[in-house]
């Protein structure tokens, strides 16, 4: 993701003495009165980053004109002032740029860091929603606050500063390379909004502890306060303030916002009543695109306005169909359903007077097309030192200005009757698939490039389709909204000046139809017509398993070159390869199974045994179980071999297996104890001692202990571990090790299926 920076202050944190000191309620009762006491809320330690490889990542900086390599000079000092950023001599780097801001004053620094992002293990979403602003207390006055530059007032850990570094190049290499890391929480950083959150959470944890008649809401860098009293609600704002201050965030007093109506989150909040979106419902449905956009504009209202689950039933019975151009009406009950919408609007802004027909805004509407140099150019650029400069149309087109050219438009802003085709892609796979539907089966065709981004992708996808239906109209539904704006751009005047906007313009017009592009957003939980074909071209994309993909997964579970070949669908010859230069596995010998009588069906003869592994300490004894039908092994890690963590383990086992019918163990003290002997006859369950006349009667389970002790010390290794695992560390481990040996065929076994305590399915 490329991150947009923003001017913001860095404020330096307090010695870690200080930071261990405890929290103290800000406020002490006197009766209906409250008082501000001093706090001793200080910065925590700043997160550090989960890393899932160290390897450090070089993206060389494109060449920069030198008007904008001055910008950008001029730009990365601000920041070095600030304290933002300091000089590095890091061995990760990535590009930077500068695009003009959107008012058209001034410019911004762009650093992309999608490279840097693939490397880190993403903390997930903390807040997976929108607070609802219903449930603030009816007739409680309310304030709002804004943190300034939120995300500039969060230091980085000293640990991850060197991986955010970028360099400023001179044209000629006339001087050396200025280079920069950040100090501060990077914007395009994937976990950069989580740790946001977390953080401005834990400084206001002490206030909204302090009071339960308080109403505190924070999403990201926008707080919200609510109180029975008006002085109630200025004392905690005061105390909101020093306390993120402390905590080196800054409130901009501007931003505080009071009185009987304040807009958070682009809701409106009154003493009594809140402010939904203005939504204009239409009615005049003709066709299945129609349906699509107003269910979609609805969504906005449910967690603002209470609409029940029933209410829009109707309305997404109408989504259903199989063309974006199929004829759609109100049925009675949808109508009822828009009835009952408008109702509840209606009573949302009862009281709240009429709103304004007109709003002027202080600033212009800029539109800013910005164009990535290209690998090519950029290479023939690199040491010239002259002036770059940018046409802004290219000469040869002021020759058209005489000549009067009427084209047929080629895109059309509705739907219309044709093929309707849903295209995606995915960065995964580099795979652009393009999916539709013909009679009731669903078609696919998909093409892969590695070299392209997602955006070229999606792009591709298009192109794709258009050579695919050359003479009909066609219904192109994406869930791209820059080749969505892309295509709608292009059904207007202009001159295609992007790789992407060509390849466009040359698909369209070398075919004889036209096109209607409609963009919807992916993953909604309406699975009406549109959204089952956006999921069904999703898969498409990330269906196609490449190379790349199959050493990553070998990087991450080490399984075999059999197993490489069957889930990512390349030759057993490639997949030999990935193994053979793994650093960690080419000593590694494949597993081979052996020759034993095994059950006719799951669960009927297991094998249990103890063995012991180093890695584990203290927990170094693994009670190892195989059904020796499907192959599945479990295992589950003991202090002793004793009959107690025999019976633990089988409980285990018979949670995920089943319970079996024959346990084959060999002669130890804890299989022929008579608590164990108990435990199988309780269950039902055979338990013999080894098979007479037969010296390789455990050999599949003994097969087994070797194939997962060299599993884990692979995967040992691939982490930094060589003598021993961490405690905290080993169950992650283990786990991982048994997904890699049950989920993909090991070695020449004839089980090719899925591992699963089951045959396949005929």
């Amino acid at each position: 993701m490329l991150g947009m920076w923003k001017e913001g202050a860095f404020c330096q944190r307090m010695s870690p003495t200080l930071a261990r000191k405890r929290h103290v309620s800000p406020f002490k009762s006197q009766g209906d009165k409250f008082t501000i006491r001093a706090t001793a809320a200080y910065p925590p330690p700043p997160i550090k980053l989960t890393w899932k490889s160290s390897d450090p990542v070089w993206v060389e900086q494109w060449p920069l004109s030198k008007p904008r390599i001055d910008t950008l000079l001029k730009l990365a000092d601000r920041e070095l002032q600030k304290g933002h950023v300091e000089p590095s001599t890091s061995p990760w780097n990535t590009p930077v740029f500068v695009i003009p801001k959107r008012s058209g004053e001034g410019f911004r620094l762009l650093h992309d860091l999608r490279e840097v992002n693939k490397k880190i293990q993403p903390m997930g979403p903390v807040q997976t929603s929108l607070p609802m602003s219903s449930m603030i207390p009816k007739g409680q006055p309310c304030a709002v606050l804004d943190i300034k530059d939120c995300f500039f007032s969060i230091p980085l850990h000293d640990e991850d500063k060197e991986r955010f570094a970028f360099s400023i190049i001179f044209p000629n290499s006339q001087r050396p390379n200025l280079r920069f890391q950040w100090r501060v929480l990077p914007q395009g950083m994937v976990n950069s909004p989580t740790i946001c959150q977390i953080t401005v959470d834990r400084a206001l944890e002490p206030v909204q502890r302090s009071d339960p008649t308080m109403t505190i809401v924070q999403h990201m860098d926008d707080i919200l306060i609510a109180a029975p009293s008006a002085s109630q609600v200025d004392q905690t704002v005061l105390t909101v303030s020093e306390t993120l201050k402390t905590n080196g965030f800054e409130i901009a007093s501007a931003k505080i916002k009071r009185g009987p109506c304040v807009t958070f989150l682009g809701v409106g909040i009154s003493s009594s009543y809140i402010t939904p979106p203005q939504i204009k419902i239409h009615r005049d449905i003709k066709m299945l695109h129609d349906m699509q956009q107003l269910v979609g504009s609805l969504q906005w209202l449910r967690n603002i306005v209470l609409i029940p689950p029933e209410v829009m039933d109707p309305l997404n019975d109408l989504l259903k169909g199989k063309n974006s151009w199929e004829q759609k009406t109100l049925t009675p009950e949808a109508a009822r359903s828009l009835d009952f919408i408008e109702q509840q609007m209606k009573l949302a802004l009862k009281h709240l007077g009429a709103e304004p027909t007109k709003i002027y805004l202080p600033f212009r509407k800029h539109l800013s097309a910005q164009l990535t140099i290209s690998e090519h150019l950029a290479i023939a650029l690199a040491g010239f030192g002259g002036e770059i400069r940018y046409a802004a149309k290219p000469p040869w087109t002021q020759l058209l200005a005489i000549v009067d050219i009427d084209l047929l438009p080629k895109i059309v802003d509705r739907p219309q009757p044709g093929p309707t085709i849903f295209t995606d892609a995915s960065s995964l796979t580099s795979t652009a698939a393009a999916v539709w539907q013909s009679g009731e089966q669903w078609q696919c065709i998909k093409t892969t490039d590695p070299t392209l981004s997602v955006q070229q992708l999606e792009a591709a996808a298009v192109v794709l389709v258009c050579g695919l239906f050359p003479e009909e109209h066609l219904n192109i539904v994406t869930d791209s909204i820059f080749v969505a704006r892309l295509c709608l751009a292009m059904s207007g005047p202009g001159v295609a000046v992007s790789t992407v906007a060509m390849m466009l313009e040359e698909a369209l017009f070398s075919r004889k139809g036209t096109i209607s592009v409609i963009h919807i957003n992916s993953h909604n939980p309406v699975k009406g017509f549109f959204q089952i074909g956006n999921d069904k071209a999703d898969t498409a994309a990330k269906g196609l398993w490449t190379l790349r993909d199959a050493r990553q997964l070998h990087e991450s579970l080490h399984i075999g070159a059999k197993a490489l070949a069957k889930k990512c669908g390349v030759s057993t010859v490639d997949t030999k390869h990935v193994v053979a230069t793994c650093p960690h596995c080419q000593k590694s010998p494949l597993w081979s199974s052996g020759v034993n009588p095994r059950g006719l069906k799951a669960s009927e003869i297991w094998q249990t045994d103890f063995t012991l592994c180093q890695l584990l300490k203290p927990r170094a004894w693994l009670a190892v179980t195989v059904d020796t039908y499907s192959g599945v092994i479990v295992a589950t890690q003991h202090l002793k071999t004793d009959s107690k963590a025999t019976i633990q383990h089988w409980l285990t086992a018979m949670a995920w297996l089943g319970i079996p019918k024959q346990i084959k163990t060999d002669n130890g003290p804890n299989f022929v104890s008579k608590s164990s002997q108990a435990f199988v006859a309780k269950w039902g369950i055979t338990l013999v001692h080894g098979i007479p006349y037969n010296s390789t009667g455990q050999a599949v389970v003994e097969q087994a202990n070797q194939t997962l002790k060299a599993k884990l010390e692979v995967l040992a290794k691939t982490e930094g571990f060589t003598s021993s695992i961490p405690s905290g560390d080993q169950a992650h481990i283990l786990a991982t090790a048994l997904l890699a040996l049950n989920q993909f065929p090991r070695g020449d076994e004839a089980n090719s299926w899925p591992r699963n305590t089951g045959p396949p399915e005929h």
